[in-house]
């Protein structure tokens, strides 16, 4: 084939198309070479998968539980303080009321402090009120009255020795009765020595915080059973009072924390926790137990178990009580008094009274 023939004039112009051309050839071949070449997997090679772009999981929503339904909260109420130690309530006459539980009967009157426990006066630390439309009992006499009657006082006390206190003595003379010529002071010591006598016979060690007609602070007086760790403290005294028809028996414990006195409407003085507290429900067992001994085996008016912050109760750290034995200004109970028998008799009542409650919280060693 020949070649057409290029005329020498129409010679650059064949050379700049020509030159095109070339140009635009090797561009093409450029744009089709990839940047990087393309691997091929051999035989038996398995290629890796492109990876899958993960996808944030959608939140789960969980629906709210439904709210439990509010329980209604009974209002505090003589019924439930009575549930709450197993005993059944009713109420009878115009305003009294009866919790009993087995052998054991509470008898209450509205508006009163003064109460019977199995018919044995006792004096509440408030009066029973009413509180939204419904009776009960302050916390305090759920504590330290309905609680020890009905459920019953554990504990032990720390040792068998006992201190016997007779009250009064040397120029403090206490009460007295001029026509029969009786001294507080006098009595108090020889119905301590008789209670030694009866309280030695049944194995237990006795001290007296005085032996003779001399004077004792009250502040050395439970500071005696302190330091010589005693188990238990008993004080005896005879009563004087301005009424002429006073006349009776009465027990005492050291007041509840932060609680009026049988005496005070109110709380009064420092009302704070004394050492004596700590045996509040052992304090309740001895008091009932003395108050309702000596009313069973003497007779006499029972003027109730009653609560004081005496001197020589609440810095004991021991169970202790103290023990009127009777009026000396009454004229009637002043004469059974100046007996002997009266004396013996009620130092016998005591006595069996201490011996039953230390066999009941036996000392710990």
């Amino acid at each position: 084939m020949k070649m057409p023939r290029i005329r020498r004039s129409n010679l650059p112009t064949a050379l700049a198309i020509l030159a095109v051309v070339v140009f635009c050839g090797c561009e093409t071949a450029n744009r089709q070479t990839p940047e990087e070449p393309e691997v091929t997997p051999q035989m038996g090679e398995v290629a890796e998968p492109e990876p899958v772009p993960q996808q944030e999981p959608e939140p789960v929503i969980e629906e709210p539980k439904p709210s439990p339904p509010l329980v209604k909260r009974e209002k505090p109420s003589l019924e439930l303080q009575a549930k709450g130690v197993g005993a059944k309530v009713s109420r009878f006459g115009e305003k009294f009321w009866r919790l009993e539980k087995d052998d054991t009967y509470l008898e209450l009157e509205e508006e009163s402090r003064r109460a019977q426990l199995n018919g044995i006066a006792i004096y509440l630390s408030q009066p029973l009120k009413l509180s939204q439309g419904k009776w009960l009992l302050s916390k305090a006499d759920v504590d330290t009255v309905l609680r020890p009657a009905f459920l019953g006082v554990e504990g032990s006390v720390r040792s068998r020795l006992i201190v016997l206190d007779p009250g009064h003595g040397g120029l403090e003379n206490g009460a007295k009765n001029v026509d029969l010529g009786l001294l507080e002071k006098n009595l108090n010591l020889e119905v301590c020595n008789r209670l030694r006598t009866h309280l030695e016979a049944a194995g237990f060690r006795v001290m007296l915080t005085r032996y003779d007609d001399r004077i004792l602070s009250l502040a050395d007086r439970p500071e005696i059973a302190n330091r010589e760790g005693a188990g238990l403290f008993v004080s005896i005294h005879f009563n004087g009072s301005l009424n002429p028809d006073a006349l009776g028996l009465e027990t005492y414990v050291v007041t509840p924390a932060g609680e009026a006195s049988t005496a005070d409407e109110t709380p009064e003085g420092d009302v704070s926790p004394f050492p004596g507290n700590a045996f509040d429900d052992l304090n309740f067992a001895l008091g009932m137990r003395i108050q309702r001994t000596m009313i069973e085996k003497m007779g006499r008016e029972d003027r109730g178990f009653r609560k004081a912050r005496f001197g020589v109760l609440k810095r004991l750290e021991c169970p202790g009580a103290l023990v009127e034995c009777g009026f000396l200004t009454n004229a009637g109970e002043a004469l059974l008094v100046g007996t002997p028998v009266y004396r013996e008799k009620i130092s016998q009542a005591i006595a069996e009274a201490i011996v039953s409650f230390m066999e009941e919280f036996p000392a710990e060693s």
